[in-house]
């Protein structure tokens, strides 16, 4: 304990009543550890606007795996040029915008999904961009709605999808790994209008598995708009399923799976009572990060209500239980996904969810807004209309940036700013450390020579091993700010095991 009645030099007596009722209110004092950005920002106004209509679609692609290049964004829409260059409905960002070659060149035509497929797992092959929605050509190739993309050529998965209706669209998709710890590679899951794929009946929902297009049961009688894959039981033996969600009434004829179902490699069955809307985005989020908790779901869309429970267009399923978020949106998530807003900080992995909504947990929150578990926020002042895609992606590879979150959409600004159809929040940035708490350099610590020290270098005293080593400078969070007394709280703070406050 300090001894506030020992003297090391004058009105350090002052001081020492000062850090004590720093010290008093150090247990409940605010840790800064990063600095947080409080807006979007437009890094893809590159050349030109980024874009010149709308986005459906966005992943993330390393277009050379181990190699040099960085990961970059796949951008898929109604667009037909990036940064001022042309780009027929597709585009790849990596600090440049780039064609994917003569793109797609037929009519009205356009992605909806954008996903990095691996064909072979851990063999040799590198993952490709693969955009799936409503086209028959790109290139002038023949792909039929779904097609991937290895850095120089278009492809076709077979013979794409079909609709005898003429709705062969396809609007999502996700990789799914059917025998677990077995050696299949994992499949590419699409989902939508279609009700054939490779020439073959497969309603609304198909996977491909390196040969053709094979079907889940009889798939679902409308519409599928998302896709994803949640593992129940965590660590338990059972493998992920596929969940989808969409307007369909029933998969696979199975009671109790309107809207939403899951499939566990055999059969459809219900995800607990189901939704009484709509759904739109799906995505899995631990609520616990690496405490006991499994993974739990996260369905986003239209619905009031889940399980029976109150839970405006947006609801996480426990595996048991529907669970409201708060108490929502106000209108439509359109997706829904997850971002640790600090990276390797102490904020918790985050839901957010993007739409037309304009208001969160009651609160303004324009278009885009974020779950903490406990509380929903506005991810700055939002979009100036609807986001139909969020991503979470690391602009500069193996720099010091941690991965922000990407918005695309109708809108044309973000955070008040020309954003077109594309915008970018930055992840919080690692603040200041603060120095060693060895402060008179003695090599003796933790010992409360080196608070004593502080506070008297603090009010202008002498320090016990000057000339040397000498004592430090007092900036001691080293915020550029001195002398102040959040010095003190971050000296206090860091002696006891805390955090450095700046």
């Amino acid at each position: 304990m300090l001894d506030i009645g020992q003297s090391a030099a004058p009105g350090a007596g002052v001081a020492r009543t000062v850090v004590l009722a720093c010290a008093a209110l150090a247990c409940c004092a605010g840790s800064a550890r990063a600095q947080c950005p409080t807006d979007w920002t437009a890094p893809f106004e590159v050349g030109g606007p980024a874009l010149d209509n709308n986005v459906f679609a966005l992943c993330a692609w390393d277009p050379d795996g181990p190699g040099p290049a960085m990961t970059g964004l796949v951008v898929g829409g109604t667009f037909n040029n990036a940064g001022g260059q042309p780009a027929l409905r597709s585009a790849t960002f990596d600090g440049t915008w780039h064609a994917m070659g003569l793109g797609i060149n037929n009519g009205n035509g356009y992605p909806s999904m954008a996903i990095a497929w691996d064909p072979d797992g851990a063999g040799p092959a590198l993952a490709e961009a693969t955009i799936g929605g409503f086209f028959s050509q790109i290139a002038g190739i023949t792909v039929r709605n779904v097609s991937h993309w290895n850095g120089s050529t278009w492809a076709a998965f077979g013979a794409g999808t079909q609709d005898i209706n003429n709705f062969p669209d396809v609007y999502c998709a996700t990789m799914w790994d059917p025998d677990g710890p077995g050696p299949a590679v994992e499949q590419l899951v699409i989902g939508g209008e279609f009700t054939v794929a490779g020439g073959l009946s497969r309603r609304r929902i198909a996977r491909w598995d390196g040969a053709g297009w094979q079907a889940f049961g009889t798939g679902m009688v409308d519409a599928v708009y998302s896709v994803t894959t949640w593992d129940p039981d965590g660590a338990g033996p059972a493998n992920a399923v596929v969940v989808a969600g969409g307007v369909f009434g029933s998969a696979g004829g199975v009671a109790g799976t309107t809207r939403i179902a899951q499939w566990n490699g055999t059969a459809w069955s219900g995800v607990g009572s189901g939704v009484d809307g709509q759904v739109e985005g799906l995505t899995t989020w631990d609520p616990d990060g690496a405490g006991p908790q499994n993974a739990q779901l996260i369905a986003s869309g239209g619905f009031l209500n889940a399980g029976g429970v109150p839970a405006s267009k947006i609801a996480r399923f426990d595996g048991t239980t529907w669970n409201a978020l708060g108490t929502g949106l106000n209108n439509t998530a359109f997706v829904v996904k997850t971002w640790d807003p600090d990276g390797t900080g102490p904020q918790p992995l985050n839901v957010v969810a993007g739409g037309s909504f304009t208001t969160a947990g009651g609160a303004p929150a324009n278009r885009v807004a974020r779950w903490d578990g406990s509380t929903w926020s506005a991810i700055g002042t939002g979009t100036s209309n609807t986001v139909f895609e969020l991503l979470s992606w690391d602009p500069d590879g193996a720099g010091p940036q941690q991965e922000g979150l990407v918005a695309g959409g109708t809108f044309t600004t973000a955070g008040g700013a020309p954003a077109n159809h594309l915008a970018f929040f930055p992840a919080c940035t690692a603040g200041p450390a603060c120095d060693s708490i060895d402060f008179n350099n003695d090599s003796l610590f933790p010992d409360t020579a080196d608070i004593d020290d502080f506070l008297s270098v603090f009010s202008g005293g002498p320090c016990s091993t000057a000339p040397t080593p000498g004592c430090n400078d007092i900036d001691f969070n080293n915020d550029s700010l001195f002398p102040d007394t959040l010095d003190i709280d971050s000296l206090l703070s860091v002696f006891s095991g805390g955090a450095c406050l700046t």
